[in-house]
């Protein structure tokens, strides 16, 4: 299976409640079933690890 959000979502529908995703893949948000966040995920600095922290925080809180 090609590893896109979708297929992610397919395969762990009954476990998600939301899901990060690449902001490279934004495109795909829209069309999930489920809340989706598109991030820059990739960490080159502690600075991008804070970031990236503090809005799957945020994100995870919204969902409840």
């Amino acid at each position: 299976l090609p590893t896109t959000a979708s297929n992610i979502v397919d395969h762990y529908d009954d476990l998600l409640d939301g899901l990060i995703i690449d902001e490279v893949d934004k495109d795909e948000v829209p069309n999930l079933p489920v809340p989706a966040l598109s991030v820059q995920t990739l960490m080159r600095t502690l600075e991008d690890r804070e970031i990236l922290a503090r809005k799957v925080l945020e994100f995870a809180t919204s969902l409840y």
